[in-house]
């Protein structure tokens, strides 16, 4: 089950609920992911985690970005 603790983030991440998702991602993964019996620390850190990813995976779009800006 905790197997699919990723899967389920990821699909929650994705819902167009929230601004950059922070805050409102940590909640629904509280709500969705608590009944499969994961630890609720483990289901907030598996969200920031995921959230935290997102941003990281970002970052080179926004160099390339700001290179373009100059030229």
């Amino acid at each position: 089950m905790i197997l699919l603790a990723p899967l389920l983030s990821l699909l929650i991440a994705m819902l167009p609920i929230s601004f950059a998702d922070w805050g409102t991602r940590e909640a629904v993964a509280l709500l969705v992911l608590a009944p499969t019996g994961l630890p609720l620390s483990d289901v907030v850190a598996i969200s920031l985690l995921v959230g935290v990813i997102n941003l990281l995976c970002g970052l080179p779009g926004v160099w390339f970005w700001l290179r373009l800006e100059r030229s």
